[in-house]
């Protein structure tokens, strides 16, 4: 045991070059291909886990807000450490990321020494199968330091773990021992499918191979058994996400990995170097041949990396390992474990090895699953490991002949040998390593960089690479690769900062929004729709498997949004029909008929498990502590279980989702947000509907009153966008509109809840009617904050001083651009736990003629998100 620890604190110190530059606080992530994705998907978890929702397979604050599912069908698992480790340590998404990284490292580490020892029973043999696997090209150097892949690179580092535990299950001497490692098995599998789908795919074939190699070298029929039991308790216990990703992939664009740039074909290794990437300056590896010859292997992600040298060295040094043993069990006539795991091995990383090259290009195009590896490159992690290990035996055999044939000196001997390979390895794997370090100070990633990364980056969108988890509703029309649709596209059809609080958009019917509740995943909202047929409502969100809509507590149909044929585009965001009358609609997203299977498989994998383990502690000692221990955690562990596929099961409820939505009214003529949880958003007032309830202070030349003939009114108006006509449908928009005609003003006092991001948003236009009208010069809409008490006379009076205002002039007889409604905002958050009187007025120019100018849905809302704010481009 103290060799084994020992042996274990030198590969850690010998890998320390490999990994230690994760830790240096110069690195930056962002610079990194793929960890500012995987860092914002962390941030995203941690948010909903903050926020109630502890599965949460849809992101709402993903991909513009319309939400994304990337969390259906990515592996979720390192999301989970990092928000563990932002918990437990106070640490920020950045460092929680880097903290999973190191975890990955440490575990690669410790799992391949461990695996190289149990198989080559000598410390040597589990230092070099660390070193070797830790300074390879892509598991570990290519995933961490330049695609910040820490989920890939965590899948990875299990393999071992999951090796070992497998081949010590097949030898297990007794069933106590067999328990212990069978668990340990059905832990790495587990760990596997949760930390990186791809990783957990090559696991399984790497594990059926290791299985395959265990049987040829000592036959143990009845382990097999015990191997299925443990490869079904990993399937089973991760069902409840691995059962819906497979089974939804029909809802998504995956066919998109395939698209462009990142189509395998084009991360093929071209041996003859015709392909003309890999001829550019960009390559900086060997151009040509089948490995990099390079003494300081050039870790490159793009053109694709090549076997390195010292792999090289390692495969040769494997090979004539296997051929002693070989001849040693012809010899014999006995074929022996190590010889079956070192040629299995071996012919694994030949496999492997051909299938990075271009001539391996059939097998890529139909053989069934494999294109969904995406990047040949992929199968440069299991080669490393399978290296490693058959190499080691070699290096193991090496150091015991030295031993036998040197003494005293033969251990000095062997390990001098060691050493002398882990240096190179370490040389050729590091030496060439370039970092992108700087001392620019790191941003705080959160809400800010998630809004930012959905403009810089252009194809995702802040997303995944190629957008390939995008629901199938969203269909837009793409003429070359090089026009592939960006976040203008959506900005222009339905900008944003139209959407009423930025969730909801009135698409059909004389639509009032009486009041809202939202948390992530659900959303109330009463509303009335004036008109005599069916109007629709849209909300922010993409439709995908698994939202509801619910009309009076009856279940209603979620549509999805129109067709815009001058844009050949579907954004394919939610829609519900509002029948005419005063309702509540409720929405939730929840389970599918995939997803409760999947959760009810793993609730009864855990409860059998839980069970078998209880009744063996018990059958073994029924009245010793341990086994009452043991109970009660089967117990606590089964009714934890319970609890959890219940909350994933109720938001298929109505009654477990409704949110009450009262009528809101001012308390002591103060508009208040008391309804509103903390961490709910929602609506504090719409100040169209307190001006109709005679709850709002009116100043106007034709006094306090309201009606089609006064200069304040409050009804529906249909603008149809003149400054884009090829907007098709989605330019027309029809809205409750509060008319203030010049000089005219409506004022509300709020109480803005304490804490909460606060805004007041609005939409502004003339009449259509007046666009064309042969006189007048537009009109200035104002909105105002003023202090909620004191130096106020009467509505309308303007000696005391705005705190703060936003205002926008419109003149749609002079400028087409104003033909359309026009977006307002202003950001109300500074006076959290205050206070104030909101007015809004409208200003004559110098001529006061046909300026009907009014104010669409002009609301005070709460705002929860993960996301930023996105700026008012009026």
């Amino acid at each position: 045991m103290r060799a084994t620890a020992a042996g274990l604190l030198v590969s850690l110190i010998a890998t320390l070059p490999a990994w230690a530059p994760w830790l240096d606080p110069r690195l930056n992530l962002l610079d990194l291909n793929d960890a500012r994705n995987h860092m914002h998907r962390q941030y995203i978890l941690a948010w909903m886990l903050e926020h109630g929702v502890w599965h949460p397979r849809w992101a709402p604050d993903l991909f513009m807000g319309y939400g994304y599912p990337v969390l259906s069908f990515y592996s979720p698992g390192s999301y989970y450490l990092g928000a563990l480790f932002d918990r437990l340590l106070g640490l920020d998404t950045w460092d929680a990321f880097r903290a999973v990284g190191l975890l990955a490292a440490l575990l690669g580490t410790s799992g391949a020494y461990a695996l190289g020892v149990s198989v080559w029973g000598r410390a040597v043999a589990g230092v070099i199968t660390a070193v070797a696997l830790l300074y390879a090209p892509y598991a570990f150097q290519l995933n961490l330091f330049k695609k910040g892949d820490v989920p890939e690179a965590l899948g990875l580092a299990l393999l071992p773990w999951l090796l070992l535990a497998l081949r010590r299950l097949w030898l297990a001497p007794n069933p106590l021992r067999a328990w212990g490692w069978l668990a340990l098995a059905a832990g790495a599998g587990a760990g596997e499918l949760l930390a990186h789908n791809i990783s957990a795919v090559l696991a399984a074939v790497v594990a059926l191979v290791w299985i395959g190699a265990l049987a040829l070298g000592r036959p143990a029929w009845p382990a097999l058994g015990a191997v299925a039991l443990a490869g079904a308790t990993a399937a089973g216990s991760t069902a409840f996400f691995w059962i819906p990703a497979l089974g939804e992939t029909s809802a998504v664009q995956l066919e998109r990995l395939h698209e462009g740039q990142l189509h395998f074909e084009n991360w093929l290794v071209d041996p003859s170097s015709a392909v003309e990437a890999q001829r550019g300056p960009g390559n900086r590896q060997t151009q040509s041949g089948l490995i990099d010859t390079h003494l300081l292997y050039p870790h490159q992600f793009l053109p694709p990396p090549r076997v390195s040298l010292a792999q090289a060295v390692q495969g040769v040094i494997a090979l004539v390992a296997v051929a002693w043993m070989a001849w040693q069990a012809a010899r014999r006539r006995a074929l022996t474990e190590p010889l079956a795991v070192a040629a299995t091995l071996l012919v694994l990383a030949g496999a492997c090895w051909f299938l990075t090259f271009s001539v391996s290009l059939p097998l890529w195009q139909h053989v069934p699953g494999l294109a969904l590896l995406q990047l040949p490159s992929r199968l440069l992690g299991p080669l490393a490991l399978a290296l490693a290990i058959a190499s080691a035996g070699g290096v193991a055999a090496i150091a015991t002949a030295l031993e036998s044939r040197l003494r005293p000196w033969g251990r000095i001997a062997g390990w001098g040998v060691s050493a002398a390979l882990m240096v190179g390895y370490a040389v050729n794997g590091a030496g060439d390593r370039p970092l992108p370090f700087t001392d620019a100070p790191r941003p705080e990633m959160g809400r800010h960089t998630l809004l930012a990364n959905e403009s810089e980056d252009r194809l995702g969108m802040g997303s995944t690479d190629t957008r390939e988890f995008t629901p199938r509703d969203v269909q837009i029309a793409v003429f070359n690769e090089n026009q592939a649709p960006d976040r203008g596209l959506w900005q222009r059809l339905y900008t944003e900062a139209e959407w009423v609080g930025g969730s909801l958009y009135p698409l059909e019917g004389d639509l009032r929004l009486l009041g809202w509740r939202a948390k992530p995943l659900a959303l109330s909202v009463r509303l009335v729709n004036d008109a005599a047929q069916p109007g629709r409502l849209a909300i922010h969100q993409l439709r995908f498997p698994g939202w509801r809509a619910w009309i009076d507590g009856r279940p209603a149909e979620v549509g999805a949004a129109p067709y815009v044929a001058g844009q050949q585009a579907s954004l394919g965001f939610l829609t519900v029909a509002v029948p005419p009358g005063e309702h509540t609609l409720t929405l939730s997203f929840g389970p599918t008929p995939l997803r409760l299977a999947g959760m009810g498989l793993t609730l009864a994998t855990v409860m059998a498990a839980t069970a078998v383990v209880a009744g063996v502690s018990w059958r073994r000692a029924p009245h010793q502590r341990h086994a009452a221990l043991s109970c009660a955690l089967a117990v606590a562990v089964s009714t934890g279980a319970t609890y959890l596929t219940w909350r994933g099961v109720r938001p298929a409820f109505h009654r477990f989702v409704a949110l009450p939505v009262a009528a809101i009214e001012p308390g002591g003529g103060v508009w208040r947000a008391a309804h509103l949880g903390a961490h709910e958003a929602g609506l504090v007032v719409n100040v169209s509907e307190a001006v109709r309830a005679g709850q709002a202070r009116i100043a106007s030349p034709s006094g306090s009153a309201i009606g089609p003939d006064r200069f304040v009114d409050v009804r529906q108006l249909t603008v149809v966008n003149q400054a884009d006509p090829l907007l098709d449908i989605a330019g027309v928009s029809r809205r409750a509109w509060l008319l203030l005609h010049p000089t005219s003003s409506v004022e509300v006092d709020v109480a803005l809840p304490a804490g909460r991001e606060v805004w007041f948003h609005t939409t502004i236009a003339l009449d259509p009617a007046v666009w064309d009208a042969p006189t007048g010069d537009g009109v200035r809409f104002v909105a105002e904050v003023l202090p909620a008490s004191g130096g106020i006379a009467a509505a309308g009076a303007r000696t005391e001083t705005a705190v703060v205002s936003v205002e926008r002039t419109l003149n749609p007889r002079a400028r087409i651009e104003d033909r359309r409604w026009v977006p307002l905002a202003l950001d109300l958050s500074p006076w959290a736990g205050q206070s104030i009187r909101l007015r809004l007025r409208t200003d004559p120019l110098e001529d006061a003629t046909f300026d009907w100018g009014g104010w669409g849905n002009p609301v005070v809302v709460v705002r929860e998100s993960a996301r930023a704010a996105p700026p008012v481009m009026p």
